[in-house]
């Protein structure tokens, strides 16, 4: 662990054993083996039971089921645990899997004041010790995947390893300006005012709510945790990032790909945001994948990382 290993995702090194280089293409991803992924494996009927937790003073709602490892599912902003549906029956095939709705979104309390995800990241520490989690690998989309770099700082012996999609160390302007002028509810395109009203409870005032949090983020700047904090991080870390992303410029990803001790990076060519997320405009090819590679990285990153201790 003492030796900075930034990996290469491709065939050559399918079990992270390689300790050099970076791909800035999704074909050096498709070569990461022949056969279906997971995700076609007809992994059905995995149970998950709804539960709430107290955590610092909220009620924090959540999904649990599957088996094997613990692995949390933190969704982005304006979503909740409902993001991750398409991937649970595979995810749970694998993993004992933890699906919060974050505060405010979904069926969890809110707190007053600015959205910081530090907070957040205690909470989540909060609902691990009211399942008796002591371990846990994590996979946070957007602001989910920030929040994970909080709980890494936070508890770095508690996350083993984790994928962050979409997600920064540091906001670029252009992300800046898209938070200060997000537009209210009746502003955004219907798609995404029908998707918002069906996942969260509370209508019009909870969606309303939320996007007006949505634009303090702005104003919240250790909300990102810092290149320099980067560097403290121990658990292996998959970035997976559109080289178009408004949120996540590739200058960012790559400087946050140099800092982090264990890292790899996935640049998914001609995406934006949800690159990986085909019902969402993203790359088919990518969204097919993605779960056989998170779940390579994963085992692979933490079964390395296990037997050089």
């Amino acid at each position: 662990m003492g030796d900075r290993s930034h990996k290469l995702i491709g065939k050559a090194d399918r079990a992270l054993g390689s300790r050099i280089g970076i791909t800035l293409a999704l074909t050096a991803v498709v070569l990461l083996g022949a056969g279906r992924s997971p995700a076609q494996q007809g992994f059905e009927g995995t149970k998950f039971r709804n539960g709430s937790a107290e955590a610092n003073g909220i009620r924090l709602h959540y999904r649990i089921g599957g088996s094997g490892p613990p692995l949390l599912l933190i969704h982005g902003f304006t979503g909740t645990g409902a993001w991750w549906e398409p991937l649970l029956n595979t995810f749970g095939a694998h993993h004992t899997t933890i699906i919060p709705d974050l505060p405010g979104h979904g069926r969890s309390e809110s707190r007053d004041g600015p959205y910081r995800y530090s907070v957040v990241a205690n909470d989540l520490h909060a609902l691990l010790d009211h399942l008796k989690i002591n371990k846990v690998r994590a996979v946070g989309f957007s602001a989910g995947g920030e929040i994970a770099l909080h709980m890494a700082l936070q508890q770095p012996k508690r996350i083993e390893a984790m994928a962050l999609v979409g997600a920064a160390h540091e906001l670029p302007e252009a992300a800046i300006s898209i938070l200060r002028g997000f537009p209210d509810l009746e502003d955004n395109p219907l798609a995404y005012r029908e998707y918002w009203l069906r996942i969260h409870p509370g209508g019009k005032p909870q969606v309303r709510s939320l996007l007006a949090a949505m634009r303090g983020l702005a104003d919240v700047p250790d909300n990102m945790v810092g290149e320099e904090l980067l560097g403290l991080i121990e658990a292996p870390t998959l970035l997976v990032v559109g080289d178009r992303d408004p949120w996540v410029s590739l200058e960012i990803a790559l400087r946050a790909f140099r800092a982090l001790p264990e890292a790899a990076l996935w640049v998914v060519p001609g995406q934006e945001h949800l690159a990986v997320w085909p019902d969402w405009g993203g790359s088919g090819p990518a969204g097919e994948i993605f779960p056989r590679v998170v779940l390579d990285f994963l085992q692979n990153a933490v079964g390395e990382r296990t037997g050089s201790d």
